[in-house]
């Protein structure tokens, strides 16, 4: 699937040096002038969503924000084959939009949601708080440091730093500060969330922010920011073990769509037009005064992500050793204590499953995955 990512292994010789700095406390310092009503107004928004209120509701979270996953996910939104399936084992979905994935995996830790997307770091501390089964692949691609100018690593000593915390830019940010023989206290670093972060950056809230597509194209593109490092993310679909032990095939039929999706999107040039446009209206439903790219910058975006993810989102075996990615980020993290040591590798590899999506690989015809039937949809 993804060959060769077990090469961007992390420079685990700082581990001794970063084992005490304590940067999961969230002890951060905030940046002067920077409007905190465009970074904290997400908690308020959480508050007024309807979860439940009974079993046959699955409350699933999503990320517009976050390309190509909010592609994807907008066009399994209107997927009638989905609905469909779910309708005849009395079940409907509804799905709430999030910042970030460790945001998610709150509502999922509180019972509020019984799946949802999230990144490498959100899904192995959804897999430690709540053993969820991570059935597939969502996304291989890179969270990048963006600075005002061109600098190097060490010059973002003292320096504010914008970070969505407890997500896999987050663990970029700390991969590079390592990389560069500095811990997070030797810069200033500023939890946001990542659609205030390209404004912050050009008006000098920030030097420097962290973040992934299609945020860091947009600051790139305009000339208003310097790409200084990036590291591979990869993007995971999971749910509760509640949810994947009892009902097994609504998990199949989310597998079903996923793959449909992706099989859809790769079809045509149309159909990814279309599903790009679902994504900019979800974006704005979510945040009306968000900046993106250009529709033909987004498109870019979205089949380059989709392109690599492919049509088989299989979790690659190989990839989950502690010489793949995942381990490099499991290593990385318990060397820094953001993890416990009790907490096992043996316990991050339970929690995947592959074997349910080669399941609904392995009946093509019955679970549909070549058929096609989106709302709203017409055909040119």
């Amino acid at each position: 699937m993804y060959k060769g990512l077990g090469m961007l292994r992390p420079l685990l010789w700082c581990s001794a040096f970063l084992v005490s700095i304590g940067v999961w406390s969230g002890s951060v310092q905030a940046a002067a002038g920077f409007d905190p009503a465009q970074n904290s107004d997400h908690q308020a928004r959480y508050e007024r969503y309807i979860f439940g209120p009974t079993a046959e509701t699955i409350d699933f979270g999503i990320q517009p924000l976050w390309m190509p996953v909010g592609v994807i996910l907008e066009t399994m939104r209107r997927d009638s084959l989905l609905r469909e399936d779910l309708r005849r084992a009395g079940r409907s979905v509804r799905f709430h939009p999030f910042f970030k994935g460790s945001d998610i995996n709150r509502f999922l830790h509180a019972g509020k949601l019984v799946g949802g997307v999230g990144g490498d770091l959100p899904g192995i501390h959804a897999c430690k708080d709540d053993q969820v089964r991570i059935v597939s692949l969502f996304d291989v691609g890179y969270a990048t440091i963006v600075t005002r100018h061109a600098m190097f690593l060490a010059d973002l000593r003292g320096q504010k730093i914008g970070y969505p915390h407890g997500s896999a830019a987050h663990f970029t940010l700390l991969k590079a500060l390592a990389i560069a023989r500095l811990t997070p206290d030797d810069a200033r670093l500023v939890p946001m969330n990542v659609h205030a972060m390209p404004t912050a950056l050009q008006q000098g809230y920030v030097h420097a922010y962290v973040a992934w597509e299609p945020t860091t194209t947009l600051s790139i593109h305009q000339g208003q920011g310097w790409p200084l490092f990036r590291s591979l993310m990869t993007g995971y679909l999971y749910f509760s073990p509640d949810l994947a032990q009892r009902d097994p095939q609504v998990v199949k039929s989310f597998l079903a769509s996923q793959v449909r999706a992706l099989n859809w999107l790769l079809e045509s040039e149309w159909h990814l037009r279309l599903a790009v446009s679902w994504a900019i209206q979800s974006a704005r439903d979510f945040l009306p005064d968000v900046s993106l790219p250009s529709q033909d910058g987004l498109e870019m975006i979205a089949l380059r992500g989709i392109r690599r993810l492919g049509a088989l989102p299989i979790v690659d075996e190989n990839e989950l050793t502690k010489e793949g990615h995942l381990g490099q980020v499991f290593d990385f993290l318990q060397s820094m204590g953001g993890l416990p040591n009790t907490f096992t590798w043996d316990a991050v590899r339970a929690c995947f499953d592959s074997k349910t999506l080669l399941h609904v690989l392995a009946d093509p015809v019955g679970n549909r995955l070549q058929n096609f039937s989106y709302q709203g949809v017409i055909s040119p």
